[in-house]
């Protein structure tokens, strides 16, 4: 699947996405280079158990733009540019 952004700045995807590590593998293949928030939701503990499908989605996403937000507070530095 193409994913256009274009003028994107930052992707925000609000759970859901998929089973377990499965949306972060997606993510990755996309290669973006912009900053990526991940909610979770519930179907990405589907098959699994809380705290430990947690910490391997975070480990998938180490090292990455991917930010998986659980019990956490991200801070994105805006820079306005006039067009």
């Amino acid at each position: 699947m193409d994913f256009p952004v274009g003028d994107i700045d930052v992707l925000v995807l609000a759970g859901d996405i998929d089973i377990g590590t499965k949306g972060i593998t997606w993510l990755n293949s996309l290669g973006l280079q912009i900053p990526v928030i991940y909610i979770l939701g519930n179907h990405e503990y589907y098959k699994g158990s809380y705290p430990r499908t947690l910490h391997k989605i975070k480990e998938y996403a180490k090292n990455s733009n991917i930010h998986v937000l659980e019990s956490l507070l991200l801070t994105l530095l805006v820079i306005c540019k006039n067009i």
